[in-house]
């Protein structure tokens, strides 16, 4: 697993390091259909065309699961709401890299 500490001394991705954490965010992605995230994504390779509160709250919905997969990763509890809109921004962005590889409509 990747530490934080390998993010920062450029031994990890952004996305590698986050994509530890983006399964806790796959049942709120599927609130989207894959074609409408696979647009977002390729009109903005961050999504910050889905605003911003959106993230927010679904980073504090999942703080506890967050806070769990922390001490598995890092050995310690940590959340920010930042860290929970990396690992959700994540998570649509696999699922719509995924629609984008099979061309499925809402898997």
């Amino acid at each position: 697993m990747k530490k934080k500490i390998d993010l920062l001394y450029g031994k990890c991705s952004h996305r590698e390091y986050y994509a530890q954490y983006s399964h806790i965010f796959d049942d709120d992605v599927e609130m989207w259909d894959a074609e409408y995230l696979a647009k977002c994504l390729e009109e903005d390779e961050h999504l910050n065309n889905i605003p911003l509160y959106i993230w927010d709250d679904l980073s504090r919905r999942r703080q506890h699961e967050l806070f769990d997969m922390s001490f598995k990763i890092e050995g310690e509890r940590v959340w920010s709401l930042s860290m929970g809109v990396c690992a959700a921004k994540e998570a649509a962005r696999q699922r719509a890299e995924k629609y984008n590889q099979k061309g499925e409509k809402n898997d």
